[in-house]
């Protein structure tokens, strides 16, 4: 049982994306062109690997940290050619609120564009504040380590792949293990500690993005349930997903009281994780590369946005814009 969820773990390590399952090959016609306005004509992507387009076609998971590329089809290049402003995205995979407050006191590419460059900033930032820690208090409840898991990734993810050859009641012991695991009291101080960071850390860089421009228009995305998936079997003590919401709830108040007052405007993607859509073909896509069927043995864990997920958050930006002009 324990490979087993050493296995699934792997797969849920892409929520902090620490981007070692694959590499990532660059497409030049897929890597949006920088196009920088003059003055304070543009929109500068900031967080983690929601905005950094992580999973797109053509992302580079080895961008130096003082780039401003993404990927054509993340919501970042879409937004700029819908307001047709120029844009920059420094969003960071595995970034958490401490990461980009780092970035926005340190790194001078990162400063000058807030300060001389940036109309709009978006930020998608705080699920790894609760899920990093508390992968890696599983991992160490566990016994393993992250040395462990890269030496092991061909054969965890064959082994996760073998998964459609146990017997189901297996497998919902394994997640029925890691769901009690996280909802021991070590658990729920791990988690309960990451809102506080956010909590903490997010005022701190409102404040630094308004100390360089007072005048940047800040949007924020709210944040999505990557796990939600996992609701429908909490009947058989799969708590995972409900889990997840609890904390990430409250992360999404927090946000809705700085909107409440004024200091953001806060953009609702909730539908990223059960919310869909018709591809070109008229077939019904949802907007994560997420898919769990435990019935049927799917376990397709990326919590990423797609481009179908990208465009339904530059669309909801745009919305939230276009209402305050």
């Amino acid at each position: 049982m324990k490979k087993r969820i050493i296995a699934f773990l792997l797969l849920i390590s892409l929520l902090i994306s620490t981007a070692v399952l694959s590499s990532c090959n660059i497409d030049g016609n897929l890597v949006g062109t920088v196009i920088i306005r003059n003055g304070k004509s543009n929109i500068l992507s900031l967080g983690d690997s929601i905005a950094a387009g992580t999973a797109l076609p053509g992302y580079n998971a080895d961008k130096p940290t003082d780039s401003l590329n993404a990927p054509n089809q993340a919501f970042s290049y879409l937004l700029a050619q819908k307001l047709q402003l120029g844009t920059a995205n420094m969003a960071v995979e595995g970034y958490q609120t401490k990461d980009v407050l780092n970035q926005l006191n340190t790194n001078a590419t990162c400063i000058d564009f807030v300060t001389n460059r940036a109309k709009i900033v978006t930020l998608s930032i705080g699920a790894n504040d609760i899920f990093t820690p508390a992968l890696e208090m599983v991992k160490t409840h566990l016994g393993i380590d992250d040395a462990n898991i890269r030496t092991e990734n061909e054969l965890l993810l064959k082994h996760f792949e073998d998964y459609k050859n146990y017997n189901l009641f297996e497998i919902l012991g394994d997640l029925v293990a890691l769901s009690e695991l996280l909802t021991t009291d070590e658990a729920k101080e791990v988690l309960q500690n990451g809102v506080k960071t956010f909590k903490q850390n997010f005022p701190s860089i409102l404040e630094t993005i308004r100390t360089y421009n007072p005048d940047a228009e800040i949007y924020v995305t709210s944040i999505h349930n990557p796990l939600e998936g996992f609701i429908s079997v909490q009947s058989m003590g799969v708590t995972l997903g409900s889990t997840a919401k609890y904390y990430i709830d409250q992360l999404n108040a927090f946000l809705q009281s700085l909107a409440a007052s004024g200091d953001i405007v806060l953009v609702d993607c909730s539908a990223l994780s059960s919310g869909t859509t018709t591809d070109e073909d008229g077939n019904t896509v949802g907007y994560l590369n997420v898919k769990i069927d435990i019935v049927n043995a799917i376990y397709s864990l990326d919590p990423h946005p797609n481009a179908y997920g990208h465009q339904y958050i530059a669309d909801r930006i745009e919305e939230a814009y276009n209402a305050r002009h």
